[in-house]
């Protein structure tokens, strides 16, 4: 769970690195970047709405499986992202709108920061009483080593890759977290 929360918390940093090359293809000015931070504030804004909602979905459904939702939200979202360029010109015929990253933003977002508080819900039914402490700081450890990883990754990404990297390569760390997830047990 925590390598979800941490995949989940680098898509909060990484698009700050590779912003500018975002704002290039998706025709952004230089002089718009009130617009530009919607690509992040969209993610910030989904993340932080599906906090509160997620931790009792869990307890309803039990960890694992709000948890493989989760991913797969996120794993969409992402995908979604990294098409966001072409999207409008498959099905309106239209050219890049930087509307539909950050739609697809909000979107993956809401996936990311389900993860957190189901991280946190299945650390309190998995681990022992004694060592919850422990587990509560690992998921916590977790979402700041993403916040702090996703500049570098993103900026790492940018020099070999496009943009768009930042975003499909969530989809294979996603199934490997989704992996490890499916031999936790179901919980609640």
């Amino acid at each position: 769970f925590c390598a979800g929360v941490f995949i989940a918390a680098v898509d909060q940093t990484v698009v700050v690195t590779v912003l500018p090359e975002v704002m290039r293809d998706l025709r952004v000015g230089a002089g718009e970047l009130d617009r530009a931070a919607w690509a992040v504030t969209g993610y910030l804004i989904g993340f932080t709405a599906a906090m509160p909602l997620m931790g009792r979905v869990a307890d309803r459904v039990g960890h694992r499986t709000a948890f493989l939702a989760a991913l797969l939200v996120f794993m969409i979202g992402s995908a979604a992202v990294a098409l966001s360029p072409d999207l409008p010109r498959w099905l309106l015929g239209r050219g890049p709108e930087f509307s539909w990253l950050v739609g697809a933003r909000v979107f993956q977002a809401v996936g990311g920061g389900a993860m957190i508080p189901i991280a946190l819900v299945a650390a309190g039914e998995l681990v022992p009483e004694n060592k919850r402490p422990v587990a509560y700081w690992l998921v916590g450890a977790s979402a700041e080593a993403g916040g702090i990883a996703g500049p570098l990754l993103g900026g790492a990404i940018t020099g070999w890759l496009s943009w768009e990297w930042a975003f499909w390569l969530n989809i294979p760390a996603a199934l490997a977290v989704g992996m490890l997830a499916l031999r936790t047990p179901r919980g609640r």
